[in-house]
């Protein structure tokens, strides 16, 4: 019988353990007790699994900013992976996140997850830095919003076929001009490389791409790629694109010394917002059906050129 009883202590012991997550980082978990998630209200390393498991939205946004600059960075989220119900995270709360390349697949163990959020409010009031974000285990991904960077976002898991997915990758600030102010430097935007299973199919949006959103501006930009490094030289080389005659009344033609294969050409109008798009358009467009006024033509989602139109 003692035996037994002892047995039984042990194994009660043990399932007492079990039903704690580890949390590594005190930061995150000052901020799940900010948020009346953890229980027990104490720094001590832990949360109970209870406290966590049926969590549908973890949403940092309501933190307060007080003392927000003493506030050391958070960089470890270990024990988000037994957040299992969450579908729901927003990061951009009054706290100093910092994701490093590799731990940027912190959240693929969350495969409920429907919505993520990780981005900057205006003003800098929050500062979330991050290169890269690794997305591809989340099946059921419908919406991200990572404004405010140059990022590389990978969605490339060629078991699954994401479809209906919108992308925020909006920024704020200014384009820099060239030397005859005919053209704007993706160098200086916020740039987006989005990893994808076929860039091909994503430039000419067939399925699923066809079903995706992207929402960008004239200070953004974004790019397809099976591997995301893009060089400089390449970066160069697409800069050397240009269009002619500017201003134009109906049809303007590409000069590319480069010989660049442009696969998209989009006209957006002075607010950013898409007024026509192109695939493979070739040696040229057709802009007769414009009114006049200031339009910004992106070509290949990266470069924008400004051009007057007559």
């Amino acid at each position: 019988m003692k035996k037994f009883l002892s047995l039984c202590i042990i194994s009660f012991g043990l399932l007492t353990q079990a039903q704690t997550t580890t949390i590594l980082d005190q930061n995150f978990e000052q901020a799940l007790i900010d948020l009346n998630i953890d229980s027990d209200a104490t720094i001590n390393g832990q949360v109970l699994t209870a406290d966590i498991e049926n969590l549908v939205e973890l949403d940092f946004s309501s933190l307060d900013a007080i003392d927000f600059q003493y506030l050391s960075p958070i960089t470890d989220f270990t024990g988000i992976e037994d957040f299992t119900a969450l579908e729901i995270i927003n990061l951009t709360g009054q706290r100093y996140i910092s994701i490093s390349d590799s731990n940027a697949d912190f959240l693929n163990q969350n495969i409920n997850l429907k919505e993520i959020y990780m981005y900057e409010f205006d003003g800098g009031a929050v500062h979330i830095e991050f290169s890269q974000l690794d997305v591809s285990q989340l099946e059921l991904l419908e919406y991200i919003d990572i404004r405010g960077g140059q990022r590389e976002l990978i969605i490339d898991n060629p078991n699954f076929d994401y479809s209906g997915i919108t992308i925020d990758i909006r920024a704020n600030g200014l384009l820099r001009p060239s030397a005859d102010n005919s053209s704007y430097s993706n160098s200086f935007m916020a740039h987006t490389c989005i990893k994808v299973n076929d860039p091909e199919d994503a430039v000419n949006q067939n399925t699923p791409y066809n079903t995706w959103t992207i929402i960008d501006n004239e200070f953004s930009s974004y790019s397809f790629s099976s591997n995301c490094n893009l060089s400089q030289t390449n970066i160069e080389k697409l800069n050397g694109i240009n269009i002619y005659p500017n201003p134009v009344e109906d049809i303007i033609k590409f000069s590319n010394p480069h010989q660049i294969k442009i696969n998209h050409v989009e006209v957006l109008d002075i607010r950013g917002k898409s007024v026509k798009n192109f695939n493979n358009p070739n040696q040229k467009i057709n802009l007769s059906e414009l009114k006049s006024g200031l339009y910004f033509i992106k070509i290949n989602h990266t470069l924008n050129i400004k051009l007057l139109k007559q």
